[in-house]
């Protein structure tokens, strides 16, 4: 499908003059005709389309206030015409065909942001005049080198990440970059000039080749680093490696992916428990019952921690109250083990006695019979002489 002002009328309710922004990605627009017809034309999305076509500038030329331009996802292989677009400040041409960056676009003397991820540039090259350019996505491309940033003392973020990088670009005395992304290349070694980035706050060097503490010593003179990634380098088996990274970055957060400091894991818990008040209250309406019902039963249920952990606090208040209790219950129960044992003792005394009795009695009685025998024997004599 063409690009035409007959297009845009009928897509556009107001006058084509008065449009500041067009989106027209995932259109199936094949080519860009002119629609200088679009005199305030500010801001223009073509992104995922199917132009092939290199006029594709020559549609736009004469839209001089264009700022923002996405050309991405297209099949683009150059950008010969854009040396008209002097406003720009914004250029995104991220998954094309591009395989170099033509002089032409140094004519977008104001551009701050440009895009060129997911191509097949092989040298970063023709960028470095901008005195506005702050921010450079060129991965995934085929780039061996780069040469000039030192030219750009305004970059506050580039990513360079899934090229051939064998060294660490030279960015000079930059106070304003921030942000570097070069994980995934061939680096070894941080060269010395690193030194000068202070305000350096994100680094990402993750699946590198550097193996020695030697290798990133002029790394810690960036005292200010937050997010430090190191993952896939042979650095991370060598000993006491975390500890060393931590103690070397005072002001570091975030060590090879992981968050650790304190005040996000408040904020993480806070949020967590926003969340579950959330559920807790949505669960309430849901079952039609009162605000609140549902403050134990309900998250306990879930296993929330919020509440697990006043519960449990609950518990062990409750525990010590009860202690007291325990040890009264201990001490009645010894006691009454001790009156049970007395009991028994007396008990076991008294029948010993009266078994000493009974065989007391018993000898007596026998005692007694054999006397009353011998008696009556006697008497019986004395009845009958004769005998």
């Amino acid at each position: 499908m063409k690009l035409t002002p007959l297009y845009l009328s009928q897509i556009i309710q107001q006058p084509l003059g008065e449009v500041k922004a067009l989106d027209l990605h995932k259109k199936e627009i094949t080519h860009v005709e002119d629609i200088s017809c679009c005199t305030d034309l500010r801001k223009l999305d073509l992104s995922d389309n199917q132009i092939k076509s290199n006029e594709v500038f020559n549609g736009i030329k004469y839209n001089k206030d264009l700022t923002w331009l996405n050309l991405s996802k297209n099949s683009l292989s150059s950008i010969v015409g854009i040396e008209n677009l002097q406003n720009l400040t914004i250029l995104n041409l991220g998954y094309n065909e591009l395989f170099s960056i033509p002089l032409q676009i140094e004519s977008c003397h104001k551009l701050k942001a440009l895009i060129i991820n997911n191509n097949s540039i092989a040298a970063l090259e023709n960028i470095f005049s901008f005195a506005d350019l702050n921010t450079i996505v060129a991965s995934h491309n085929k780039i061996e080198s780069v040469v000039g940033l030192e030219k750009l003392p305004t970059l506050t973020k580039l990513s360079i990440s899934d090229n051939k990088l064998r060294f660490f670009p030279n960015f000079g005395p930059n106070e304003n970059l921030k942000e570097v992304r070069i994980n995934n290349n061939k680096i070894a070694k941080i060269p010395a000039t690193v030194q000068s980035l202070l305000n350096l706050s994100v680094l990402d060097l993750g699946n590198n080749l550097i193996a020695k503490w030697e290798h990133i010593e002029p790394l810690f003179a960036c005292k200010n680093l937050k997010n430090l990634n190191l993952v896939g380098n042979p650095i991370t088996k060598l000993p006491e490696y975390e500890e060393k990274i931590k103690q070397a970055f005072p002001k570091l957060c975030i060590l090879d992916g992981l968050r650790f400091d304190q005040k996000f894991k408040e904020r993480k818990e806070k949020r967590k428990v926003i969340q579950e008040i959330k559920e807790r209250e949505a669960k309430e309406e849901e079952l039609g019952l009162p605000k609140g019902s549902l403050k134990n039963e309900y998250l306990e249920k879930a296993g929330k921690k919020k509440f697990k952990k006043e519960k449990d606090q609950n518990n062990q208040k409750d525990q010590k109250n009860k202690n007291p209790v325990s040890e009264n219950k201990n001490y009645h129960s010894n006691k009454g083990k001790d009156n049970t044992n007395s009991s028994y003792n007396k008990h076991r005394a008294k029948k010993d006695n009266n078994t000493n009795d009974n065989k007391n009695r018993s000898e007596f009685n026998k005692r007694q019979g054999n006397k009353n025998n011998k008696n009556v024997n006697n008497l019986y004599k004395k009845e009958n002489p004769l005998k």
